[in-house]
């Protein structure tokens, strides 16, 4: 199972919670309601976690493809191989012993010639410091793998607003803010959402 089939399998969580909140019908009274809101809630944390988890495999999964692939090195988006290296840099003066690997690593990743191997790359080096879909930080991540125009010419601009709602939501929870209304029909709306920026981001990557 790929990535993003995944994270299609988790939205099937979304998919029950929702079935369940429509089973309720409309809030007759105030418990109903109340048991509504915190199903809806709910949905949000989910949706935060399933499109954080996506990113984080879908990355690491993408390096791992082009490692297997033996993607030429020349082919490699050169963002990627600055990036790359500005990771390790400080491992030069901090693990001398692991400084031939490295300057063979780099130095190979700019030879055209050279095609990639299992093991060149780590994919989790990228993620490490990834640990919530701020639409800014995957914005980051993605331009990090040389891929600047994805997040603000391919992933539709409504789809990003309801995803900093999604995350905005998931911090008051978080905090314990009850200050706030999710309506099923946002939290429907913000599942569609995330599920159309998952599709986006696996229809680019599958290209690679």
């Amino acid at each position: 199972m790929n990535s993003f089939e995944a994270f299609l399998e988790r939205q099937n969580e979304i998919k029950r919670l929702i079935e369940i909140i429509k089973s309720l019908g409309e809030p007759i009274n105030e418990e109903l309601r109340k048991k509504i809101g915190t199903l809806n809630r709910a949905v949000v944390v989910l949706l935060c976690s399933h499109i954080e988890g996506y990113i984080e495999d879908s990355i690491i999964e993408f390096i791992d493809e082009i490692c297997k692939n033996n993607l030429q090195c020349q082919k490699i988006p050169e963002k990627l191989k600055v990036n790359y290296f500005k990771k390790d840099y400080d491992t030069y003066g901090s693990k001398p012993e692991k400084a031939k690997d490295l300057f063979c690593l780099h130095s190979k990743l700019w030879q055209d010639s050279q095609n990639l191997i299992v093991g060149d790359l780590d994919g989790t080096q990228i993620t490490e410091e990834f640990n919530n879909p701020e639409p800014p930080k995957i914005k980051k991540l993605f331009e990090y793998i040389g891929f600047n125009e994805l997040w603000n010419k391919i992933i539709d601009k409504k789809h990003i607003k309801d995803l900093e709602i999604i995350v905005e939501n998931r911090h008051k929870i978080a905090h314990g803010d009850s200050t706030f209304t999710i309506t099923t029909d946002d939290a429907i709306r913000y599942r569609d959402s995330t599920a159309m920026i998952a599709y986006e981001i696996n229809r680019i990557l599958a290209k690679i």
